[in-house]
């Protein structure tokens, strides 16, 4: 090719020619004939060879794209309520939602139930929901590491028995 060869792609949303470098119209050439290809040897694309400059791989709002079997959970669905995202009408396959719930009930619940306890018993909890191990609780609290584990199975044992009355 001559070096006064003009390299133009055209941009289909504005309608457009704009001029581009002939390292940029290769690979963006290389890159929308690949994609076109792919989803012509899939049936997803009818567009013809002489057609071809008008690929941008926009394929949803493409005059040759045939419809695609394939859904996107991103696509929006207009209902009486309103459009909502497919990903939102999935089902799910267990309760999260009222699991979710349940155990921040159960959380809200013992914290009120610390909120009763005297103060070591509230540093102990506090200790180990910090992630400190039992001996490293025990350490700061100035205590055995046997008599922590003594009082806090005491008191897990006092938290339970409280909690399961409350969801039974």
């Amino acid at each position: 090719m001559s070096d006064d060869t003009i390299y133009k792609i055209f941009i289909k949303r504005i309608k457009h020619w704009e001029t581009v470098p002939e390292e940029f119209y290769k690979e963006y050439m290389r890159d929308t004939s690949r994609f076109r290809q792919a989803n012509q040897r899939r049936g997803l694309c009818f567009c013809s060879k002489r057609l071809f400059w008008l690929c941008d791989t926009d394929c949803v709002n493409c005059k040759f794209s045939k419809a695609s079997k394939e859904l996107s959970l991103d696509m929006s669905v207009p209902t009486e309520y309103g459009d909502i995202l497919l990903a939102e009408m999935i089902p799910s396959d267990d309760e999260d939602i009222l699991d979710a719930y349940v155990l921040s009930k159960l959380i809200e619940d013992m914290y009120d139930e610390m909120e009763d306890m005297n103060i070591e018993y509230k540093h102990m909890c506090e200790l180990v929901m910090q992630g400190k191990s039992k001996r490293e609780a025990a350490r700061i609290l100035g205590m055995s590491h046997s008599t922590f584990n003594y009082r806090f199975k005491k008191l897990t044992c006092k938290l339970r028995h409280k909690l399961e009355d409350s969801y039974q």
